[in-house]
């Protein structure tokens, strides 16, 4: 199993356009009997915030989650239950939204005594709304997927407290179900893109992810000739964009 879930054994790396589509493509969800449109809001913002942070579904809506046992080198569930991300640490703007506070799974004392209690939690995360917001354009990209989190927040996310009503179990499903993959694919896909579109910078990233090892980055940098072009030539659609933010704009009836 952990053969299959290597980032070594993931060779596609897919569009931000496709990755939307993907997660939208259904309008309902398998895991409710009556099939709510707010589960199915839910589902989609959860996927897009997993694919904007790169986070583990553990730190995006909370859980158990597994480490090695060095004495019998199996993985074993630790006693350590993760709330993870909370309404209160996300801030809407009129041209981001904000998301503080996030955790950091798999961290052991050891760890933490060498590094730090920065390394248990994200920077400041945010992520645009409209387009001007950051010099590179490639960051547009995001914008359908923050308002996907916007519409769920406007019209079904609590107050305050856990912002999903799920943890890693049913994170797990849903994935599987709009991605037909497992949420390790998911994660590779989002950090992919921020290393070699967003950020192009291995130890910038590193710290956006709080990751310690520089040298596992390895495995998510592409090299694309085309990236070195002016900005007025560019590879990647950008014209799905508006037409997918007016689409949940008229859901949520602004």
């Amino acid at each position: 199993m952990r053969g299959q879930r290597s980032i070594k054994q993931i060779t596609e790396t897919i569009e931000p356009k496709d990755v939307y589509r993907m997660i939208t493509k259904y309008k309902g969800t398998i895991y409710s009997r009556q099939n709510q449109p707010s589960f199915t809001c839910e589902d989609h913002a959860f996927l897009a915030i997993s694919y904007l942070t790169g986070g583990r579904v553990t730190e995006v809506c909370g859980g158990l989650h597994r480490e090695v046992n060095r004495k019998t080198g199996q993985e074993e569930r630790l006693p350590i239950d993760h709330q993870g991300l909370q309404r209160e640490n996300i801030t809407i703007t009129d041209k981001w939204i904000e998301i503080r506070n996030m955790p950091v799974v798999k961290r052991n004392q050891k760890t933490i005594k060498k590094h730090g209690l920065q390394t248990t939690q994200r920077p400041p995360l945010i992520y645009p709304l409209t387009e001007g917001v950051f010099r590179n354009q490639y960051y547009n990209q995001y914008i359908p997927f923050t308002w996907l989190v916007v519409e769920y927040l406007t019209r079904y996310a609590p107050e305050e407290g856990k912002l999903f009503r799920f943890k890693s179990n049913r994170a797990w499903r849903i994935c599987n179900y709009y991605t037909d993959q497992h949420p390790h694919w998911f994660r590779a896909q989002a950090e992919r893109f921020h290393i070699n579109y967003i950020e192009q910078n291995s130890i910038l990233h590193a710290r956006y992810m709080r990751r310690l090892d520089i040298d596992s980055m390895a495995n998510y940098v592409d090299y694309d000739y085309t990236k070195e072009f002016s900005e007025n030539i560019r590879t990647m659609d950008f014209k799905w964009i508006d037409s997918a933010v007016a689409e949940i704009k008229a859901r949520i009836k602004l």
